[in-house]
């Protein structure tokens, strides 16, 4: 399907939302957990039966029967919370009012951002799951996400889209929290040596002086300023 169409068929889908009572892109989510802590603590959340609220971006997304399987990934990676980030979340059929299925099998796609809460269980194969009791559209997408499988393969495409790049690759994701990690650290160095950061031009490409002779004025003048 042509990216138009692609656009114009999720576009409706905002439009279904609003029919059925439901903001394609509210201004705040009642989070309480990222993925991350909510795996760390699984086998408690599992025991005590413990409702748990997550959101975060559909990467994957399958249908079995009265049955949706989808992966959300938040961004709360290894290097900030220790957990991977990651999670299947569940929809049962049997288990939520009909129209709340019905509703996420008409306008969920992969590429949007979702609030779910519910429950945290294993299924037959021992996938760490959030089983969802109620979910909520936090920001509908207009265009699919790459296939997770391929990723993006265009070079020039990959530096256009740097944001989508980031989101489909671990290992430059992983690159940019180092990245920030180290300058935060060197910060916080300096700052408790008593030092203050500054913003200062001190490696330019091109020398002052040929700047401001290039920048010229007739404006009222007989000469040249």
């Amino acid at each position: 399907m042509a990216e138009n169409d692609i656009r114009a068929e999720r576009i409706k889908k905002v439009e279904l939302l609003k029919k059925a009572g439901m903001e394609a892109y509210p201004a705040r989510s009642a989070r309480d957990a990222t993925v991350a802590e909510f795996l760390t603590d699984f086998e408690e959340r599992e025991t005590s039966g413990r409702r748990s609220t997550l959101n975060g971006r559909i990467m994957s997304l399958r249908r079995q029967g009265g049955i949706v399987f989808a992966d959300i990934f938040d961004g709360s990676t290894s290097l900030t919370t220790g957990g991977t980030g990651r999670v299947q979340i569940v929809l049962q059929e049997s288990e939520v009012d009909k129209d709340v299925f019905s509703l996420f099998v008409d306008t969920v796609d992969t590429g949007d951002f979702l609030e779910v809460a519910g429950v945290a269980f294993k299924t037959k194969r021992g996938a760490l799951s959030l089983k969802v009791e109620t979910w909520r559209m936090l920001a509908k997408s207009l265009l699919p996400i790459p296939n997770e499988w391929f990723g993006l393969k265009d070079e020039e495409k990959r530096l256009r889209e740097r944001d989508i790049d980031i989101l489909m690759n671990a290992e430059l994701r992983a690159l940019v929290e180092r990245r920030a990690k180290f300058w935060q650290s060197v910060r916080e160095f300096y700052l408790g040596k008593g030092f203050m950061e500054v913003e200062t031009p001190v490696l330019e490409t091109t020398f002052v002086w040929r700047i401001v002779a290039e920048a010229s004025s007739h404006r009222g003048f007989s000469k040249s300023v």
